[in-house]
């Protein structure tokens, strides 16, 4: 999942606690996703309507495995986006992937506790 926001948005994130929240609900989902592989494969089943267990199963496995247990902030991930933009629009070629992440909410969320409150001690 890849979310992007301008920074006047995660400027005044900062003073509400939705990107927070936001970051916190996809850190549970990573936890869902790495600990209740059953209960992921009935929500998949039942979003995607259908019955068959073994394509829930190829989604899973398809995700499960760039999904990482929490949330990291990669330059490379960043950098491949901006090679693939950079085909249609060489504006992409002068943006450094650095430019493109603000690591405020995973720092607090890591200073919190929240970690090793949904997967205990590292």
């Amino acid at each position: 999942m890849g979310v992007v926001n301008c920074h006047e948005t995660v400027d005044r994130c900062q003073e509400t606690p939705s990107a927070g929240a936001m970051d916190t609900g996809y850190g549970l989902a990573c936890k869902i996703m790495h600990s209740g592989r059953e209960f992921v494969y009935k929500i998949l089943r039942k979003q995607l309507r259908i019955n068959d267990r073994t394509i829930a199963a190829a989604a899973y496995n398809a995700e499960i495995k760039v999904m990482g247990p929490w949330l990291a902030l990669k330059a490379e991930a960043f950098q491949a986006i901006l090679d693939e933009v950079a085909q249609s629009d060489g504006r992409a070629k002068k943006v450094k992937p650095q430019e493109l992440t603000d690591p405020r909410f995973l720092s607090d969320m890591e200073k919190s506790g929240f970690w090793d409150q949904i997967w205990g001690k590292r």
